[in-house]
């Protein structure tokens, strides 16, 4: 997919990262999907890259992506791996978006290209949205895999709530009138579940909090 991804946008590289994920899960973190060349990769890991690279340390405190054009970073160690970088036809230009999994899961996705100045503001200007989506994709793609989720999902208690009560037949206004809340927090609530739970449609994730056992089968 991430091969995929370079080709249809005209990149040069992709790569997700997991930073971090449940112990139970058995990984060695970082765990990592790459299109960087082999040879770049075993350099940047034998060279302890990984604790100075700023875009990893931006987007780990970060919850918006961060562009490495406006990374300004003079400590030499930084200057080096951009540079080595370049060497390994890794470009300057780059942008990393940092995913926020449903238990606490951290993880990176991010991509490289060769674009100027303008071409890039125009880039980014198209194609930000996609990417961010295409990021939470990648992920929950590993996560269906059992790579990054252990078990249900976390829901609220409003969630719950509001799952319970479309489950019995409610409407948005119903469900409101019932909590004392507005239409908007049950669409919203609603929506937020459907998410943890991924799921295509607040039907499909009523029968799926049902079989996690979420909510009762009857309510």
């Amino acid at each position: 997919m991430l091969k995929a991804i370079v080709e249809e946008f005209d990149l040069t590289h992709a790569a997700f990262v997991g930073i971090r994920v449940p112990a139970q899960i058995g990984h060695q973190e970082p765990f990592s999907y790459l299109t960087y060349p082999d040879e770049w990769q075993n350099r940047y890991l034998s060279q302890g890259y990984l604790r100075v690279d700023p875009a990893i340390h931006l987007a780990l405190n970060s919850i918006l992506p961060v562009d490495w054009a406006s990374i300004h970073d003079e400590r030499p160690m930084v200057s080096r791996l951009f540079d080595e970088a370049s060497d390994f036809g890794i470009s300057k230009t780059g942008l990393t978006i940092p995913i926020r999994g449903f238990n606490g899961e951290t993880a990176l996705f991010t991509v490289t290209g060769d674009f100027t100045p303008g071409e890039w503001r125009d880039f980014k200007k198209e194609h930000l949205g996609d990417l961010q989506l295409l990021s939470y994709y990648i992920y929950q793609m590993i996560a269906r895999a059992g790579r990054l989720e252990s078990g249900a999902p976390r829901l609220s208690p409003r969630e719950v709530e509001c799952l319970k009560w479309s489950s019995a037949g409610k409407t948005y206004d119903d469900i409101a009138s019932i909590l004392s809340i507005s239409r908007r927090a049950v669409k919203l609530y609603l929506d937020t579940a459907r998410h943890k739970l991924n799921c295509l449609s607040i039907t499909h994730a009523v029968a799926r909090a049902i079989s996690l056992k979420i909510i009762p089968p009857v309510f």
